[in-house]
C-alpha cells in the first residue's frame, strides 16, 4: 500500500469465491489480505489460502496503479489552481452592487483575494446573508502610483461620507457601504484620479477640479468618452470629481520611511480609527525630530507596538532600541544624531521656502 492510504477495495464478486471455503479458511484468507494492504509482507503455509489470495493480490496491485495516477493528477490540478490563484489575487480595490429583495447599495472595499472568493456563500460576507452582488468597478494595486489601495479606500470614505447607507443585515466590511445614488460618483471619482494618475501629474500639485477640471496652471484634464466607465450613462462627462491633494504614505516615504512599513502603520491607524490627513501628519512629523531618531526607525517602533501614533515622549525613557542597530540605549549614537540633524535642517528650509 502507498503512504497515506487509508482504504482499498474488495470486489462483490469475491462472494462465489470465499463462500465455497471453510469458515476458518475463510478467515485466514481475510486476516491475510488486511495484513497485506497494511504492508505486513503476510507469509502462509496454506495453500488453499494462497490460491484464494493470489487474484486479491493482483486486483490490488492493479488499483494501487490507478490510485497513484489519480493523486498525481491532482498534484498537478492544485499547483495549476495554486498558481491561477496567485495571479488573480492581487491587491484592490472594488465597487459592488449588492442587492436582495428588500434593498439595494453599494460596497466599497479592498482585499488580496479574488472579490468573488471573499464574497462566496461560506465567507463572512454577502451571499451568507442573503445579499448577491454585481463587480461595478475595480482598481488594482498594480495601476496606482504613489498611493496605495488602502489610502484610496480612505478616500473614497471621506469623500462621500455625506451618503454612507447602513445595511439591514450586519456583515464583515458592512461599514463601508453607500447609498446606491453614490454609485457613479464614486465610479466617476475612481475614474479621474485614474486618469490625473495616467498622464503623470504630480499628485502633490493636484487641486480640485471644477466642470473643466485643472490640476496645475499648465495642466488641463477633462473627462472625455474613453474613460467615462462603460455601462453607466448617468454619469455626465460635466461630472468631475474632486482630486485628492495629500497623501499620507507619499509623505512618510519623502521622510526615508521604507515603503512596506509605511503600509503597515496605515493599517494600524486604520484600525485605531487615525485620520491620515497632512494635519496629523505635520504633528507626527516634529515629534519624529524631537525624538532624536530617523523617521523610518520611529515608525518601525510605532509598528512594532502597535501605535496609531507616535511621540518622542514614548521612547525618552530608555525603553527602546534602533531595529537596525544604529541606536544606543542612551541616545547618543552620532549616526541617529546626524540624521535627525539633517531631516530638521531640511524641514526648516521647507518651511522656510513655504513662509
Amino acid at each position: 500500500m502507498a503512504i497515506d492510504k487509508k482504504s482499498f477495495l474488495l470486489y462483490t464478486d469475491l462472494i462465489h469465491m470465499v463462500s465455497q471455503l471453510p469458515e476458518d479458511k475463510a478467515g485466514a484468507l481475510f486476516k491475510h489480505i488486511l495484513e497485506y494492504v497494511n504492508d505486513m509482507n503476510p507469509q502462509t503455509d496454506d495453500i488453499i489460502v494462497k490460491i484464494a489470495f493470489e487474484p486479491i493480490k493482483q486486483a490490488l496491485k492493479r488499483d494501487l496503479v490507478k490510485w497513484e495516477k489519480k493523486q498525481d493528477k491532482y498534484s498537478e490540478a492544485g499547483k495549476a489552481s495554486a498558481k491561477a490563484r496567485r495571479l488573480i489575487s492581487k491587491p484592490q480595490l472594488y465597487v459592488l452592487r449588492f442587492f436582495n429583495d428588500s434593498e439595494e447599495f453599494v460596497k466599497v472595499g479592498i482585499t488580496d483575494d479574488s472579490v468573488s472568493r471573499r464574497y462566496s456563500s461560506s465567507g463572512e460576507s454577502g451571499a451568507r446573508f442573503g445579499y448577491k452582488f454585481e463587480v461595478e468597478y475595480q482598481k488594482f494595486a498594480d495601476d496606482l502610483v504613489g498611493v496605495s489601495v488602502l489610502e484610496l479606500e480612505q478616500l473614497v470614505s471621506k469623500e462621500f461620507a455625506n451618503l454612507s447607507y447602513k445595511p439591514e443585515k450586519e456583515f464583515g466590511g458592512h461599514t463601508e457601504c453607500y447609498q446606491l445614488s453614490a454609485l457613479n460618483k464614486i465610479i466617476q471619482f475612481l475614474t479621474t484620479f485614474g486618469d490625473v494618475q495616467r498622464r503623470s501629474i504630480s499628485l502633490g500639485d493636484a487641486q480640485k477640479c471644477s466642470t473643466n477640471p485643472t490640476v496645475s496652471d499648465s495642466v488641463n484634464v477633462s473627462v472625455s468618452d474613453n474613460v467615462l466607465p462603460k455601462g453607466n450613462s448617468k454619469v455626465s462627462k460635466d461630472t468631475v470629481a474632486k482630486a485628492p491633494i495629500f497623501f499620507f504614505k507619499k509623505e512618510l516615504v519623502a521622510l526615508g520611511v521604507d515603503p512596506k512599513i509605511a503600509d503597515e502603520w496605515i493599517k494600524v491607524r486604520k484600525a485605531k480609527r487615525a485620520t491620515n490627513t497632512q494635519t496629523a501628519f505635520e504633528a507626527l512629523k516634529k515629534q519624529f525630530i524631537k525624538s532624536g531618531l530617523p523617521p523610518d526607525e520611529c515608525v518601525r517602533i510605532a509598528v512594532e507596538n502597535s501605535w496609531s501614533g507616535f511621540k518622542a515622549e514614548w521612547i525618552k525613557n530608555n525603553h527602546y532600541e534602533n531595529t537596525s542597530g544604529n541606536i544606543s540605549r542612551n541616545g547618543k549614537n552620532s549616526r541617529t544624531s546626524q540624521a535627525a540633524a539633517g531631516l530638521a535642517a531640511r524641514l526648516e528650509k521647507e518651511q522656510g521656502s513655504t513662509g
